[in-house]
């Protein structure tokens, strides 16, 4: 029996060892890091709180066809900016309404157009304000007095609130003046004649910082537009709480103001023999006396037709006329009364070569005026004497030239006795009265004249 020695059994018992140890996956047990001393805590989800500004300008149709809107705001990196609007920026509006009913039931509405802009801020307190004023276009339509224009402009501003960490939402605002609706108390032809023709200003009914205008040309858009301005501020705290700011307070009374406007009316036929000769009270409150040639004249289209009248033994139904006019405008600024008057004459002209004419011979010298209180209100007064028609009531004069004596006076030959005051004239060998036209001329002049006070009380004048 052979030995076994004790080295060789611990080799061999090593070697298993080995076997049954290569025959199993080693287990990998992950150890947790050490707990620091002091933990860093866990970060909470970020609370959102912001505010949205919007704001709204709505315009009428009317008011963009002669104005570009500029418009300066903060925008959302609290930088002042400025723009302008172009056409192409604005979109139907149905959140704004401007209506308005005339004398004779005419309904006119503009159409809306309206223009947004939001504005985003993070940083309390928010001090926000947006400012649009209105430049004239320089393409803005050719004058026409019948057009009815229906200007509206309005801003107004929303804004909404959130703050998550405190669960609250406000959504709250100015709608501004969106909806307005008035009546005029006259009709179109009515203000066609008293504002374009007697008083040849524009009519201008504001309401609300809206207007309406019929009559106004370029230049006068152009003024009218540049005084156009809308505001809206907004102040809105870290807790949702806002104030919103317009520019109500900014508005100040009116200061009265007059225009008076005087018309003389001529035939073309009396400025041919005579020169008017006009004296009035200028802005200063001096007295200006000038001779009017007729090229200062325009023929007056609406008067076009003489009333029924006698042609010696003929009577006609009616006649076409041309009539001329010449028209005068007198305006005061935050006056407290005025008096303001006109008077006109008429000169002989001279060097006629004394051939036989048929004239039809008128005159008038009318006049009205336009107050406008503190308060707004507007008050027009015209005088009697006022053509209110397109015919020349009435006979007009008619004369003969017979023939120019040697100082270049024409004489006259086919009035009745009874026509002339008494003691002008001297008989002829046919025993018709001869006149001079200077004599006849004295008979025809004109006068008006007015004392008003700025609320609208008035008397008129005399000579």
């Amino acid at each position: 029996m052979k030995k076994i020695s004790f080295m060789t059994l611990l080799c061999a018992s090593l070697m298993c060892m080995g076997l049954f140890a290569c025959g199993e996956d080693d287990e990998i047990v992950e150890q947790p890091d050490p707990t620091p001393e002091n933990p860093e805590p866990t970060p909470e989800p970020e609370q959102v709180r912001y505010v949205d500004i919007d704001y709204t300008l709505n315009c009428s149709e009317d008011l963009l066809d002669y104005a570009i809107p500029q418009v300066t705001f903060v925008d959302d990196n609290g930088q002042q900016t400025t723009i302008q609007i172009t056409d192409s920026e604005w979109e139907a509006s149905e959140d704004a309404t401007f209506s308005v009913t005339f004398e004779n039931s005419t309904v006119m509405n503009a159409r809306m157009l309206k223009w947004t802009k939001r504005v985003h801020r993070e940083t309390f307190p928010v001090d926000d304000q947006i400012t649009v004023s209105y430049l004239p276009k320089a393409d803005m339509p050719d004058y026409d007095e019948t057009r009815v224009n229906m200007f509206f402009h309005d801003v107004s501003v929303n804004m909404h609130f959130v703050d998550e960490a405190n669960n609250s939402k406000i959504s709250a605002g100015n709608t501004g003046n969106v909806n307005i609706s008035c009546d005029v108390k006259n009709s179109i032809d009515e203000i066609l004649f008293w504002y374009i023709d007697a008083l040849e200003i524009p009519f201008v009914y504001e309401v609300n910082k809206s207007n309406i205008i019929i009559g106004a040309d370029q230049e006068e858009m152009e003024e009218r537009i540049r005084e156009y301005q809308d505001t809206q501020g907004i102040r809105v705290e870290s807790n949702g709480e806002y104030t919103i700011n317009d520019d109500e307070s900014q508005r100040s009374e009116k200061e009265p103001e007059v225009d008076i406007t005087y018309t003389l009316n001529c035939s073309k036929d009396f400025l041919q023999y005579a020169t008017p000769q006009v004296s009035y009270t200028d802005n200063n409150g001096s007295t200006v006396t000038y001779l009017l040639n007729e090229s200062e004249f325009e023929v007056n289209k609406r008067i076009n037709k003489w009333a029924g009248h006698q042609h010696g033994d003929e009577y006609l139904a009616d006649e076409d006329a041309t009539i001329l006019k010449w028209t005068k405008r007198v305006h005061y600024d935050n006056f407290q009364a005025v008096n303001d008057k006109m008077t006109v004459t008429y000169i002989a002209k001279e060097g006629y070569d004394g051939g036989l004419r048929m004239a039809h011979i008128f005159q008038n010298l009318s006049a009205a005026f336009r107050v406008v209180d503190e308060r707004g209100n507007s008050l027009i007064v015209w005088s009697k004497n006022t053509i209110d028609t397109n015919m020349v009531e009435g006979e007009p004069e008619m004369l003969s030239i017979e023939w120019v004596d040697d100082l270049g006076n024409p004489q006259l030959s086919n009035f009745k006795v009874s026509f002339f005051p008494k003691g002008l004239g001297t008989s002829s060998a046919t025993g018709d009265f001869i006149y001079t036209f200077a004599d006849f001329l004295s008979r025809f002049k004109g006068f008006q004249g007015f004392h008003i006070e700025k609320d609208g009380t008035y008397t008129t004048l005399t000579e």
